[in-house]
């Protein structure tokens, strides 16, 4: 029988019979090691694939990419020793629970397999969740996954957990970010996956800048599968490269009405995709905390809410109420006004320049950054001490507003500037052509 393990240190599993791909007559680490590197303290990712092999442990070259990039903790490229054997001991840990599972030796795991090992192994994720998983890496669609699947499965789960402890250690949905290379914050995209391309050719690549997303998007364009889609691939292959957070439009009510649901229902002919998705809205981050001096909200500020650590207090895992705290973050706007006042929207508040003053202070703040609003500029600044911005990322909103879009760029210093663009037309025209749902706007 195989103990239970904790995700965080997983005890050692026993390595039953034979998995899939094994070399016979495996050698020691060790061994396999100082054999391959020719007694030199680091190997390569080639290299990597060939000792894995040595000590019986057969797995692709692109599997082998993603443990190097999990393991090699000063980015060179290499791996030493002490990094190799951690390697070794989680795929013989993974390839024990897929050959313990695969009972016929067929070298295939099936979904309800795969959902009983990840349960062994100490993972407690929703149904919804693992159905996402398990399809995204069936890239066959053949109903099952090899060694090589699962284990790239257990790899990615690690990595995102790793990130997720860095960076949010107590599950409290506030990110901090340290600036220590050029950052970029992004207002909404709704959905125009090709203006979003055109934000990454504007804004640099990843994992060479790092991104902030104030989250929206989905809804009102014709690419917000598209627009999830890669944003969640960017997240998983560069954890630390890319922060994304909730806006009130990752909600399962908004998206019935506003596009997302119906885009899905067209493009996959079922709904599971939808209600996998609004699963992981759940999961998204209410805030980010840059260096302890920028905040980035989807929309504003909350009565309720009066310092940062009462953001980290509150139960980001759910649909997003109709009122209170969390309701606000998501859905307030600012205006020229005093205080707090109900907001037209019908949900969250709108609020003036005192309310910013004092939380900024309160918290040591030197800015507030959200999204939320089109502003035709692509970004504005509001109240005489410039201490908010709205910040727009979706040119030609809706492909008619005729507006322009933005990035905040920050430099190590937290130094701002704005880089513009605008849509590229033919993209824009190519993505609504190619759409075969009904537009649902506003």
């Amino acid at each position: 029988m195989i103990p239970m393990s904790n995700p965080q240190n997983p005890a050692p599993l026993p390595y039953t019979g034979t998995a899939p791909g094994q070399r016979p007559n495996p050698v020691d680490a060790h061994t396999a090691f100082y054999t391959v590197s020719q007694k030199r303290p680091h190997i390569t990712c080639k290299q990597l694939r060939d000792a894995l092999e040595m000590t019986g442990l057969c797995i692709s070259m692109d599997l082998c990419n993603q443990l190097l990039l999990k393991h090699d903790r000063d980015r060179s490229g290499r791996v030493d020793f002490n990094e190799f054997n951690a390697i070794v001991g989680e795929v013989t840990q993974w390839s024990g629970v897929f050959n313990y599972f695969d009972t016929n030796r067929s070298g295939r795991m099936e979904f309800k397999e795969f959902s009983d090992a990840l349960v062994r192994l100490g993972y407690q994720f929703s149904q919804p969740i693992v159905s996402l998983m398990f399809t995204n890496l069936d890239i066959n669609h053949a109903g099952f996954l090899d060694l090589n699947g699962f284990i790239k499965a257990c790899t990615v789960i690690q990595i995102v957990m790793m990130k997720m402890q860095q960076y949010d250690p107590q599950k409290r949905g506030c990110v901090t970010l340290d600036v220590n290379q050029m950052m970029d914050i992004c207002g909404d995209i709704h959905g125009q996956y090709s203006d979003l391309l055109e934000l990454f050719r504007v804004g640099g690549e990843i994992p060479e800048k790092s991104y902030i997303f104030m989250g929206d998007y989905v809804d009102r364009g014709y690419g917000g599968c598209e627009v999830f889609q890669l944003l969640l691939s960017l997240k998983v292959c560069y954890p630390d490269k890319i922060t994304l957070l909730r806006g009130n439009h990752e909600s399962r009510e908004i998206t019935r009405v506003y596009g997302f649901y119906y885009e899905i229902q067209q493009k996959y002919n079922s709904t599971d995709p939808w209600e996998w998705c609004t699963d992981v809205f759940d999961y998204l981050g209410i805030a980010a905390l840059v260096d302890n001096r920028i905040l980035c909200i989807h929309g504003g500020l909350s009565p309720s809410i009066s310092t940062i650590d009462q953001i980290r207090t509150l139960n980001r895992v759910m649909e997003i109420p109709s009122s209170g705290a969390f309701c606000d973050l998501l859905w307030s706007d600012p205006e020229i006004t005093d205080g707090f006042r109900d907001s037209p929207r019908g949900a969250g508040y709108i609020f003036g320049e005192a309310p910013v003053n004092e939380f900024t202070a309160t918290n040591g703040l030197e800015l507030i950054c959200r999204g939320h609003q089109m502003i035709q500029q692509g970004f504005q600044y509001m109240f005489s001490r410039n201490n908010l911005v709205t910040v727009w990322s979706a040119p030609n909103y809706c492909y008619r507003c005729e507006n322009v879009a933005s990035v905040l760029l920050l430099d190590e210093g937290l130094n701002r500037t704005f880089r513009m663009f605008k849509e590229n037309k033919e993209e824009q025209e190519k993505e609504m052509q190619s759409s075969s749902y009904a537009f649902y706007s506003f």
